[in-house]
């Protein structure tokens, strides 16, 4: 089924154009709208914890990317300044995830 809505279409374009910019700035603006405290509810302890429980979820989403990045060879990128690939990769984790790179850096 392909999708004809073309205010997403230009959305997801404008998106893909400009992803370098837009999201390294919206991680600055959390951090401008609520910057990190240092305890977590007031106790150093539960602020030590809550830091290697949010080592593991990162070293686990870079775990996702790196077993998806030696998966299989995909080609893609950009053509005319749109998204382009060669074909659809259905097999192996992207048979449960339709993106798990993008999973991989939302972990």
């Amino acid at each position: 089924m392909i999708y004809k809505n073309k205010n997403i279409i230009n959305l997801g374009n404008f998106l893909f154009k400009h992803r370098n910019y837009i999201f390294p700035l919206a991680i600055v603006l959390l951090f401008l709208i609520q910057p990190p405290r240092n305890t977590f509810f007031g106790n150093h302890k539960a602020e030590i914890v809550k830091d290697w429980i949010a080592v593991i979820i990162c070293i686990t989403g870079l775990a996702i990317r790196a077993s998806v990045i030696g998966f299989a060879y995909i080609k893609r990128g950009g053509v005319n300044k749109k998204v382009y690939a060669d074909n659809l990769v259905q097999t192996g984790i992207f048979a449960i995830c339709r993106n798990p790179l993008y999973v991989g850096n939302v972990i």
